[in-house]
């Protein structure tokens, strides 16, 4: 399985849907994408910002920060490389995720050597 594809998996275990995979692309609704892990030091999910969202439309106001950039930054520490079985050589993995005019979220998921 890529990398990518054990991301997608991870990931829709908070998903109502399995995401759909594109090439690097995963594909979720915005409701999906609410649904992912809390950021926070359980999660080891850091989000450095998004403009797409309003802290007041997300469930937990901690989870996304209104920034200047676009989309969300998830960036996965040592420390959470355990849990997801492709990233064991990977030093750090980011999703970027962009809103766009239909309703869903792509995510690109890039992995750091």
């Amino acid at each position: 399985m890529t990398a990518y594809g054990t991301f997608a998996l991870r990931m829709s275990e908070h998903l109502s849907l399995e995401p759909a995979i594109l090439g690097g692309m995963i594909v979720l609704t915005a409701d999906d994408a609410l649904r992912l892990p809390d950021a926070g030091e359980e999660s080891g999910i850091h989000v450095a910002g998004v403009d797409a969202f309003e802290p007041s439309e997300v469930s937990n106001g901690t989870f996304v920060q209104p920034s200047m950039g676009h989309g969300i930054d998830f960036s996965y520490e040592d420390e959470v490389r355990g849990t997801v079985d492709a990233l064991h050589s990977c030093a750090a993995a980011r999703a970027l995720i962009e809103s766009r005019r239909h309703p869903g979220l792509h995510f690109e998921v890039v992995f750091d050597e």
